[in-house]
């Protein structure tokens, strides 16, 4: 059962979050990704490259590593898009594939971290946004035993991911606190945090007090973030 519990901060915690004492800039995991952009649609021979993998267009009856054009660059899109998903390749299989906006493919290394920037992406004709998969990024280490206050620097646009360990003592408190990276709270994203309980802030300055009880954190004061 989730819960959205608000309270209002006390000075003390305010001062934490604020990280004036004992706090460490943290940032979670991201998946890196890639793109390629086209302008018209795609004709016979084109092909994309994915991890060295060359996936080529056909106007029929597609096999292998073919796929089908369609009428549009968005049916070819989708036709690709569905190609790749069901590839069982292990060099291509490791990612997700999408049709983004009937004008881009979409490519989404499955495991977070900098695992995936080294997975290579090419294409015959279109806009590659680069020769490998950027921006993933791995986890910061929570060290629970030095810090009690972690900010969370976000990146705009991501999805990030921190693995919360457990609590040394009972009684034991840390405040989370989510801080944006850049101007204007549009680039405030969501931040989830896990180690028996799961902690979603997705507003800038929203933040939450934990306490471990032995067996999970358990939230004491939460200014919007939501517990599952």
């Amino acid at each position: 059962m989730s819960s959205n519990l608000r309270s209002p901060a006390p000075a003390a915690v305010n001062q934490l979050a604020a990280g004036r004492r004992n706090a460490l800039v943290v940032s979670g995991s991201r998946k890196a990704s890639g793109t390629v952009v086209y302008g018209a649609n795609l004709v016979a021979g084109n092909s994309v490259t994915i991890n060295g993998v060359v996936f080529a267009a056909v106007a029929a009856g597609a096999i292998g590593n073919q796929f089908n054009l369609g009428a549009s660059l968005t049916l070819t899109l989708d036709a690709l898009a569905a190609k790749l998903n069901a590839s069982v390749d292990p060099k291509v299989s490791v990612a997700t594939y999408s049709n983004v906006a009937g004008t881009t493919l979409n490519v989404s290394y499955d495991v977070a971290g900098t695992v995936g920037n080294a997975m290579t992406l090419a294409a015959s004709i279109g806009t590659v946004s680069g020769a490998k998969l950027a921006g993933g990024t791995d986890a910061s280490k929570l060290n629970i035993n030095d810090n009690s206050v972690f900010l969370i620097e976000t990146a705009a646009g991501t999805v990030q991911t921190l693995k919360l360990p457990n609590g040394v003592d009972e009684g034991q408190e840390i405040v989370v606190y989510l801080r944006v990276k850049g101007a204007g709270a549009s680039a405030a994203v969501t931040g989830v945090f896990t180690g028996g309980t799961t902690l979603t802030l997705d507003t800038v300055d929203e933040f939450a007090k934990l306490m471990w009880t032995g067996a999970k954190w358990a939230p004491i004061v939460n200014s919007g973030g939501v517990f599952a």
